[in-house]
């Protein structure tokens, strides 16, 4: 996948992304072809493979982009809450598109990634007790999202937020 700086290459992959999220609100990831990708966003071929070598990078580098989570910086129960609320409620759309294609277990990965990154995040544990804690933290996340989905998104913000704090809390 294309990071560099490359005004010209950015521009692509913006179109390239536009026009692949156009096309999985009206068919199944399995169905959309380079081709129809490449003639959404108006990309040459070559364009989109120097870019993105294959479709599945285009997801990927969507859910990267987003700051689900801070880097290397400590945080707490009800900052993660915070975090997250504000996540699923301004990232929405993106997740319902995850959730109808069967995808959303990009989101659990992506969590993963983002949590185990930060250093700052469990720094006394051993790394076996540390890769389970975040394994789980990332599945219970990941679960909030999709129970959040399914629920069309009806909380606010705080009532989000405060539902997440208890489940993180164990207070059910």
């Amino acid at each position: 996948m294309y990071r560099g700086t490359n005004k010209t290459a950015l521009a692509s992959q913006e179109q390239i992304s536009q026009a692949f999220l156009a096309l999985l609100k009206e068919d199944s990831f399995d169905k959309i072809s380079v081709s129809q990708i490449c003639r959404q966003a108006q990309v040459s071929r070559q364009t989109f493979y120097s870019l993105y070598q294959a479709k599945d990078n285009i997801l990927l580098s969507l859910l990267e982009g987003q700051e689900v989570l801070p880097a290397n910086q400590e945080f707490n129960l009800p900052f993660l809450a915070t975090r997250f609320s504000f996540y699923l409620k301004g990232n929405i759309a993106f997740l319902k598109i995850l959730k109808q294609q069967k995808l959303l277990y990009l989101l659990y990965d992506n969590l993963y990634l983002k949590l185990s990154q930060n250093q700052l995040l469990l720094p006394n544990k051993d790394e076996l007790d540390r890769n389970f804690i975040l394994s789980f933290l990332a599945g219970g996340l990941m679960g909030i999202a999709k129970a959040y989905l399914e629920s069309n998104g009806r909380q606010s913000q705080a009532e989000l937020e405060n539902r997440i704090l208890k489940l993180l809390q164990g207070k059910f």
